[in-house]
């Protein structure tokens, strides 16, 4: 028996799932700049259509982000194309996968618990890749085990050394709270 995920409309789009339109409601709590499946892709492994770009002022790169939960298993190979080149390692973009939003009071220490809020690199080599915040709070981006100093912001360029984990930060946890509690029923919009 094949579930199917419920078409959701929030801020103006129409999601594939709930899923996705929690995301969105994460994102907007924290201020980033969205743009849902804006573009496809030809990559070496067939076409493929990211979920979401975000864009923040001062953050060099885009990220990309891929929502999946974690128990529906697909052809990853045109997300891992677009996210690097298999040949040289390069990586191509900063794309991510995403699965289910963390319950915060289960995220228990300051870089995240396995398998919650749990972002895989590019490689899809189960790395713990989170949400973090960089040094002064103001930008959020995926970093191996929270590290928000490797957020490539203005922000962390005078910053030397490992400063820590940041994946319990006031500002993720209410975001991941927000999105966990949307609502989208009856024209409700998160």
């Amino acid at each position: 028996m094949t579930i199917n995920p419920i078409e959701t409309r929030y801020a103006g789009c129409r999601f594939r799932s709930r899923l996705e339109a929690r995301h969105a409601v994460f994102f907007d709590h924290l201020g980033l700049q969205w743009e849902y499946e804006p573009q496809g892709f030809h990559t070496s492994a067939g076409p493929y259509l990211p979920d979401f770009r975000i864009l923040q002022g001062g953050v060099e790169e885009p990220l990309w982000i891929e929502v999946r939960p974690v128990d529906v298993s697909r052809d990853l190979g045109p997300f891992l194309a677009f996210g690097f080149n298999d040949e040289t390692g390069e990586v191509l973009h900063q794309a991510y996968r995403v699965g289910d939003l963390p319950d915060p009071k289960r995220i228990v220490d300051d870089w995240g618990t396995p398998g919650v809020g749990e972002a895989l690199s590019p490689a899809d080599d189960g790395a713990p890749y989170f949400w973090c915040v960089c040094a002064s709070g103001q930008h959020v981006g995926i970093e191996f085990e929270a590290r928000g100093h490797r957020i490539k912001c203005a922000c962390n360029r005078s910053i030397e050394g490992d400063w820590g984990h940041t994946a319990r930060h006031p500002r993720l946890l209410e975001a991941f709270a927000a999105a966990r509690s949307a609502r989208f029923e009856h024209g409700e919009s998160g």
